[in-house]
């Protein structure tokens, strides 16, 4: 529990959708190398790939790998994360950046058409600071419900802040 899984076995794992499915890749019985990061340190374990088992106590144990889930929250095709140092440290955003982390992007939403990718930082939402996944949430659907037909996000990316017009709606 709290391990962040970079990779497994050679390919990068970048969303939390990629991994299940870089997974099912795999044979069952075969071996990867599994590349973690684990209090501050990058590490490589070696693992077999084996049948997930579904009996009562695997299915005991299914809720508590699964805290974070709700903390992940998904607006305007965008997975929002608040930002912590091991998510600073993953995505390389400063200490000094403040906001919500877009950990995913929906390739067919509006925000992906605008270049937003994982890694950039949303600093305010209709030019109102945020700091958590809920923060925009609420101004998104506060801007809805005004009937506007887009939202205007303050990007930080890679340390440059740019502004994008995302529209509503759709």
């Amino acid at each position: 529990t709290g391990d962040i899984v970079l990779a497994f076995d050679g390919r990068n794992i970048e969303t939390m959708r990629d991994l299940p499915r870089v997974v099912a890749e795999a044979a069952i019985g075969s071996s990867a190398d599994v590349q973690i990061f684990r209090d501050g340190e990058t590490l490589t374990r070696r693992i077999e790939v084996a049948r997930l088992e579904n009996d009562d106590d695997e299915e005991a144990d299914s809720p508590e790998t699964e805290p974070a889930a709700p903390e992940k929250t998904v607006v305007l095709g965008l997975g929002l994360s608040e930002l912590d140092d091991d998510l600073r440290r993953r995505f390389g955003v400063s200490e000094e950046t403040d906001g919500v982390l877009v950990t995913d992007v929906d390739p067919l939403s509006a925000a992906a058409e605008k270049g937003v990718r994982p890694g950039d930082v949303i600093v305010q939402v209709a030019q109102r600071a945020v700091s958590s996944p809920q923060e925009v949430e609420a101004i998104v659907l506060s801007e809805e419900k005004g009937g506007r037909n887009s939202v205007l996000l303050r990007i930080s990316a890679g340390g440059n802040i740019r502004f994008v017009a995302i529209r509503l709606g759709g």
